[in-house]
């Protein structure tokens, strides 16, 4: 992931109720990140990114929706490198965690290679 502590992400940081402003010591923070969409509206996506536990971790919502594949991709592009990857991971029912109807997640192992299928796949 990108070093998410300098001036090209904290000009986005907004405090959070709980968590506070984006700091090195909490590992993480949260960015409100303008996006304009195919209607040339101005969307703003709430973003919060964190490491620990040997994980990169972003998260995307929107008030009155989940983000879609263009803002998803925006943000991966934004806040990891371009020869990283980052996926979206579900669980089983049984390990669901829903706090918020409206966000996605995008997750990446600090130390170990995601396996991917042939390019031709993808």
């Amino acid at each position: 992931m990108k070093n998410i502590w300098t001036e090209e992400f904290l000009k986005y940081a907004v405090d959070h109720p709980a968590l506070g402003m984006p700091s090195k010591e909490k590992n993480g923070g949260c960015y409100l990140v303008p996006l304009k969409n195919s209607k040339g509206k101005t969307i703003d996506l709430f973003v919060m990114a964190a490491t620990g536990a040997d994980w990169d971790h972003v998260s995307v919502s929107l008030k009155h929706r989940c983000p879609n594949w263009h803002e998803m991709e925006y943000i991966k592009r934004m806040f990891f490198e371009d020869d990283e990857v980052a996926f979206q991971l579900h669980v089983p029912a049984k390990d669901h965690i829903n706090i918020h109807d409206n966000v996605l997640h995008m997750w990446r192992p600090q130390n170990k290679e995601i396996p991917l299928p042939e390019s031709w796949m993808v």
